[in-house]
């Protein structure tokens, strides 16, 4: 993925928006291979991040205190989405505030 310097400023940060890009268009290349075998429409899509950015370099954690290594929000606090196009597995346009852990995924 190739990202002008023009919009953003600096080449940290392009280096940043061009790893965004590149795993989107990954993350698509998963998905048309679901559908290609026809699997997609049971396939339940979790897109999760394991802590917040680190201190250094073009990352922000906005008004979020702390940083990646910290008990902070900044440190633990990220964005993450749930993905079904089958209905009866997610309900469409469900949002929530809930806080949950990664190993809260794994069976207990």
């Amino acid at each position: 993925a190739v990202v002008s310097t023009q919009s953003t400023g600096t080449k940290k940060r392009c280096t940043m928006q061009a790893m965004v890009t590149a795993g989107e268009e990954v993350m698509s290349v998963v998905i048309g291979k679901l559908q290609d075998r026809e699997m997609w429409d049971d396939t339940l899509l979790i897109y999760a991040s394991d802590n917040g950015g680190p201190s250094t370099g073009c990352h922000s954690n906005g008004i979020l205190s702390g940083y990646k290594g910290t008990l902070w929000e900044g440190g633990v606090r990220t964005s993450a989405f749930i993905y079904s196009p089958n209905t009866t597995l997610v309900s469409s346009r469900t949002s929530t505030q809930c806080l949950f852990h990664l190993p809260d995924w794994y069976p207990t």
